[in-house]
């Protein structure tokens, strides 16, 4: 692999015995850090062949971290298709805060490319609160291609007791191809635009 890719790094990813993930740091400019994934399948022995890119701010300060915990890489298979997803942990930032800890979930397709299905803004701070505050995104997995989003309002990042927000239902079309919104409960009229922070179609 290093032959292939130059200088990586293994990830350590909990209950994988096939697939291992790796990360190829490609460079690093004023605060931003910029890194590719790939997977190699132990079996096959074949790796991706167009790793997924990311970039992220770097941390300064251990507080800044406390929306992020370990591991920042595991698999979970999101869409009950019997296939892990690769699940990637990234930390957010916006102006001077940094806000969010974003969940990336990455199908792996029969050529070991890796396409994104669902991005999970997991933890956030709530920028309505009196004083400090956050929205905790919980994921539920109804059925094979069907998920729900419960966002809570906690006052610590990993608390999981809280005021419930609103709920969202997310579906596939099929499997490997992205989550999209077909309902949504509001149970917070000012949180309507919270209970899904991106969404496309």
């Amino acid at each position: 692999l290093a032959d292939h890719y130059g200088p990586i790094f293994r990830i350590r990813v909990p209950d994988s015995d096939r697939l291992s993930v790796w990360m190829l740091r490609m460079r690093v400019e004023m605060s931003m850090i910029e890194f590719r994934l790939f997977v190699h399948d132990a079996k096959t022995d074949c790796v991706t062949a167009e790793p997924a890119c990311f970039s992220m701010r770097w941390a300064d300060t251990r507080k800044q971290w406390r929306l992020t915990r370990q591991p920042l890489v595991h698999l979970d298979d999101l869409d009950l298709d019997g296939r892990s997803e690769v699940v990637v942990q990234k930390r957010e930032h916006n102006g001077t805060m940094v806000n969010s800890a974003v969940y990336h979930y990455l199908h792996v397709t029969d050529d070991l490319a890796l396409k994104p299905i669902l991005e999970r803004e997991t933890r956030l701070v709530n920028l309505y609160a009196e004083g400090e505050g956050y929205v905790n995104r919980t994921v539920e997995k109804l059925a094979p291609g069907r998920i729900r989003v419960t966002s809570t309002l906690v006052k610590r990042p990993f608390d999981t007791d809280g005021e419930l927000a609103g709920t969202v239902i997310l579906e596939q079309s099929k499997h490997g191809e992205p989550f999209k919104v077909v309902s949504r409960q509001l149970r917070l009229a000012r949180y309507q635009g919270l209970l899904v922070s991106v969404c496309g179609d």
